[in-house]
């Protein structure tokens, strides 16, 4: 696949933020977040032109990261993640990822737990059986 017909596919997955959503909406929302200085006509032309495959102008990642999360649709990323071979992202439930970190954590605390009376054990072991032997040991006979 050469650049332009990479760029095509590329575009593709994007024309659904630009069906759904509508290249104004978008260059408002993308200009809201970044607080653009320049006027918002000109952004608005720059957003119709990352659009047209014909045109050299593209969308930064940020951009189609920002545009998943602000209207919900993922045929971009599920792109990229096909384009580099990746496996695409699983939706993940806020609480659901907060309790399996949670959990991680805390088997990763009681690992360390695990190995660190594991070591004061050995520790204790070994002073109670060398401190017996560099004694001398006298009789009364």
């Amino acid at each position: 696949m050469n650049n332009k017909e990479f760029k095509a596919a590329a575009v593709a997955s994007l024309l659904s933020f630009k069906e759904r959503v509508g290249v104004k909406t978008v260059a408002l929302d993308l200009y809201e977040i970044y607080g653009m200085k320049k006027g918002i006509d000109t952004w608005q032309r720059h957003i119709s032109a990352c659009f047209d495959p014909d045109r050299p102008e593209f969308f930064d990642f940020c951009d189609v990261v920002n545009m998943c999360r602000l209207y919900g649709i993922h045929e971009p990323l599920f792109f990229m993640c096909n384009a580099l071979g990746y496996e695409r992202p699983q939706h993940a439930d806020g609480v659901e990822t907060e309790l399996k970190y949670l959990r991680l954590s805390i088997a990763e605390a009681r690992l360390q737990l695990e190995e660190k009376e594991s070591r004061m054990r050995e520790l204790e072991l070994s002073a109670g059986s060398s401190g017996d032997a560099g004694v001398a040991r006298f009789s009364r006979s």
